[in-house]
């Protein structure tokens, strides 16, 4: 839809009105133009954002999400009255922010969007006392390895330990909560949920199990069990039903 804008011009000559309607019409069209451009050269992400509360899982309205490109520019979309958002993105690389008073935010690594793509990010959050961080809630980043390709990899969990098979990432019961926040892993458009997340190195993968739910971006389902691996600095995400 073109933005109207009325213009004031104020000139001595007669042509005020003349170069005022020639502005109108000039910055009307780019505006359309941009429009039909981003329409054949923008992706599409939507989704969800929803805060654990008492025995369920809330949609969150009034959520700000900010999608950072590789020059740090910021396109932002908010969640309507059913905690769902939607944003259209020139294709390319992009971060994303999720923020909302009272709430811990949530940091999304960078993902490709490709021109007509749709993706589809779905976010839970934990509530979180001001702007500080809750005791029970942390994040973790794993940073791309520029020799191999391989995409920086976010963590979000309770508590983790070391093992002699890992480093094991799990969920935890906030305050006030009957139900978990589960372990959650993101890679690329990939989305990992489970109880219990473990990261095995050298090769570097992840085994998630209990309640498992994963996600490449397009379609979500539950399974018994999954592994995430990457081959070829690609994520490769195998699963048992």
């Amino acid at each position: 839809m073109t933005e109207l804008r009325c213009f004031r011009v104020v000139s001595r000559r007669g042509g005020g009105l003349l170069l005022g309607l020639l502005s109108f019409f000039l910055v009307s069209a780019s505006r359309v133009v941009g429009v039909e451009a981003c329409a054949s050269e923008c992706g599409f992400v939507s989704g969800s954002v929803r805060v654990i509360f008492g025995s369920s899982l809330v949609p969150l309205p009034g959520v700000k999400l900010v999608f950072f490109d590789t020059d740090w520019r910021g396109h932002e979309a908010h969640t309507d009255v059913s905690g769902e958002y939607q944003v259209s993105l020139p294709y390319g690389n992009y971060s994303a922010e999720v923020v909302k008073d009272g709430n811990c935010s949530v940091q999304r690594p960078p993902f490709r969007v490709s021109a007509g793509e749709r993706l589809s990010f779905a976010f839970t959050l934990v509530p979180c006392v001001s702007d500080a961080r809750s005791p029970e809630y942390h994040e973790e980043s794993i940073p791309a390895d520029p020799a191999t390709g391989r995409p920086e990899v976010r963590l979000a969990f309770g508590d983790h330990t070391s093992t002699n098979l890992g480093e094991v990432y799990r969920s935890f019961l906030p305050q006030h909560s009957q139900i978990p926040f589960l372990a959650t892993l993101a890679a690329d458009t990939y989305t990992v949920r489970a109880m219990a997340i473990t990261l095995h190195r050298e090769p570097m993968y992840f085994v998630a199990e209990g309640d498992v739910e994963v996600s490449d971006g397009h379609t979500s389902q539950r399974v018994e069990r999954a592994r995430l691996s990457f081959r070829r600095s690609l994520p490769v995400l195998e699963i048992e039903h």
